[in-house]
Parts: C-alpha cells; structure tokens; sequence
C-alpha cells in the first residue's frame, strides 16, 4: 500500500485533543505557539513519490517505522485513516529520531532553551526563566547548515518558536530557519542570510530638561558593525533606518539591529 504524492501514513499513542477550560474547547490560532507543538510517532505507510527540487533536498530517507517528529496537529480527526493513524503531509515531519539522535529535515534545526538568570529589582525579585529571545542549537538540518547555522550557536529567534519537546531525555524547540534573526558566535554578533547588524546610536533628544523615552519618529540611526552581504556598506558607517522592521537586541548592554538593507534610508 501507498498514500497519495508527498503524504505518509503515521502512527501514534493519542490522538490531539483540543483544550478545554471551563467546559469550552478552544482552538489553536497562528498567535498560539502550541499549532506549531510537535509529537512523536511512527511511519506507518510511504507516499507514492516526494516532490524534489533544490528548495526541498530530501536528503534524508524516511522508511516504515522510522520514529518521527512531527506537527501534532496532524492527530486530528479530519487527518484520520483508522484508529491512531493519519495522513500526513511532508512538510509537517519535522525530524527522524534514530538511536536517540535527532536529524532535522529541511529548514528545520533544535535548539536548546537557555536560562535567563532572575533579578532584583528594589525590594523584588524577578526568578530565573527560560529566554524567549536566544537558544542555543543543538542540531541542525543539512539545508540549515548550508544556510549559516552552526551546532553550539546562539540565536536570537522570533517570538513565534516552538514550545518545547522532549527527545531523548532533552528538552529541545523545534525551529525553521524563518525564525532566526541574528547569531552569537564565539562571544561576537554575526548576520545571517540577507541582514546587516548595527549598532543604535539615535539620540533621543530632550523636551525642556527631561530626557526623551522614545525617539520622536520611526528613523533610528546606527553604526554598521557586520555588513553581512551588502557591498555597498562599509563597517563604521553611520545609517539611518526604519524601526518597525528592523529587528532590535540588547546585547552586553548595548542596543543592536538586525536589518535588510531595504531598511536603510540613507548613510552618512
């Protein structure tokens, strides 16, 4: 037997539940991080054929009974062929686990959440929580790896990450390569893919005596540290950009910006 083009059969323990507070079931939205939770099963059946191209590699084999992870959402009754087994579609098996080792598909890498150190603040304390800005990677999909991202980086990611899941005896996010903003590679800042990094410089000025919180427009001005892949722009430069689509860090202090040169403005 075999299932139409690009889809499997897999099998699992349970099937997805909704939740449910107070009698209601809810439903997951795009704002909702657990539509991107993940579960583990098995290959039941393979599909007739994979659409290859340079985009989609399929450089690793999937076969009957490989242990995979995959988008829980797939348990759903719409999804079902019989009793714990669904279709599934490619894009949605996110990694095969053979002999407790995890090998991402695609633009898929792990990365292993990251302790901030809590605070005090006053007379308060602020307790120790897992960061929702960096992780470090644990392992990476081949595409990943020719796309920049290393084993041991530190990224910085989109607030849409994964919540976590357990794969051999760690706690792991499942990331794609959309939600890397910028890396930490041996104690420095380094672009990824079209960004260039600055350093925020803008001064905010002040109204009588008091210092402004905020710039008075959406232009930022910055320092480029990394120029990434833009020729045009020279380390030291002073640029100015557009706030609200560039993607700013604190780092050691200091406020950064990861941005596409189409962000840019004009240089100084």
């Amino acid at each position: 037997m075999r299932v139409s083009k690009d889809t499997f059969l897999v099998e699992v323990q349970d099937q997805f539940q909704r939740p449910n507070i107070a009698g209601f079931d809810f439903i997951d939205t795009d704002y909702n991080p657990k539509l991107l939770a993940t579960k583990i099963g098995k290959i039941h059946t393979l599909p007739i054929t994979l659409t290859t191209s340079d985009a989609v590699p399929h450089n690793i084999k999937l076969e009957v009974g490989a242990t995979v992870v995959f988008n829980h959402m797939v348990c759903q009754d719409k999804n079902k062929f019989q009793e714990n087994i669904f279709f599934c579609d490619y894009f949605n098996i996110y990694a095969l686990i053979l002999d407790d080792k995890v090998f991402p598909l695609e633009e898929v890498f792990f990365a292993e959440p990251i302790i901030e150190n809590g605070v005090d603040i006053g007379c308060f304390h602020v307790e120790d929580k897992v960061s929702d800005k960096i992780a470090k990677v644990f392992e990476v999909s081949k595409v990943c790896a020719e796309s920049g991202i290393q084993k041991g980086d530190i990224i910085f990611f989109t607030k849409n990450a994964d919540y976590p899941i357990e794969i051999a005896g760690k706690e792991l996010y499942k990331m794609h390569l959309r939600n890397v903003i910028g890396i930490e590679r041996d104690g420095k800042l380094t672009c990824f893919r079209n960004k260039l990094l600055v350093k925020n410089v803008t001064e905010l000025g002040k109204v009588g005596d008091i210092q402004r919180i905020y710039a008075h427009n959406s232009l930022q001005e910055g320092i480029v540290v990394n120029s990434g892949n833009v020729p045009d722009l020279i380390v030291g430069e002073k640029v100015t950009y557009f706030e609200a689509i560039a993607t700013a860090i604190t780092w050691k202090g200091e406020s950064y910006s990861f941005i596409q040169e189409e962000n840019i403005k004009w240089k100084q």
